[in-house]
């Protein structure tokens, strides 16, 4: 029994340091990471512009429904192991930029992810910027110390390659 409380002290000592650690950084945090592919910018653009086709490629996503516009613009949910998150597409200029909003409020983090393609010799480089806010203080925690802030650009990052590299087109 001893070993037990001693087990939960430890436990609650450490949720502790991680909720003290979390609530002293900035809630706000910008990841960037670029990536030149071998293909055009309208091939790219496709790719990341459709967001129906993403369980395709995109490992951890399970589905994408299509939702209607709000105020004209563009919104889809992702469904993936961890839950369901709502964007909307704040800006597309085709071939160019690409902007999604998380739109679902009650989240413990929101903000947005900003694609910007550049033509560049033999291919576009793909620039990925996440501006993010994360509320809750462990999650915070979690994000810059477990997770990391560019986890989920980089694995983004190699499922587009694999897509771009299958040469699949659909």
């Amino acid at each position: 029994m001893r070993i037990v409380k001693k087990l939960l002290i430890l436990v609650l000592v450490i949720v502790a340091i991680a909720f003290v650690v979390g609530y002293r950084l900035p809630e706000e945090h910008t990841a960037s990471r670029d990536k030149v592919f071998s293909a055009t910018p309208e091939r790219i653009f496709k790719e990341i512009a459709t967001p129906g086709a993403y369980p395709k490629w995109r490992s951890g996503v399970q589905q994408v429904a299509i939702l209607a516009d709000s105020a004209g613009m563009p919104r889809f949910r992702e469904t993936s192991m961890t839950g369901d998150v709502t964007y909307v597409v704040e800006h597309a200029t085709p071939n160019r930029q690409y902007v999604i909003t998380i739109a679902d409020a009650n989240l413990p983090y929101s903000g947005s992810w900003t694609f910007d393609l550049t033509p560049v010799a033999g291919g576009t480089q793909l620039s990925i910027t996440e501006e993010g806010s994360v509320h809750n203080p462990i999650f915070r925690f979690m994000s810059r110390y477990v997770f990391g802030h560019f986890k989920t650009i980089d694995g983004y990052l190699s499922d587009l390659d694999k897509r771009l590299s299958s040469n699949v087109t659909d």
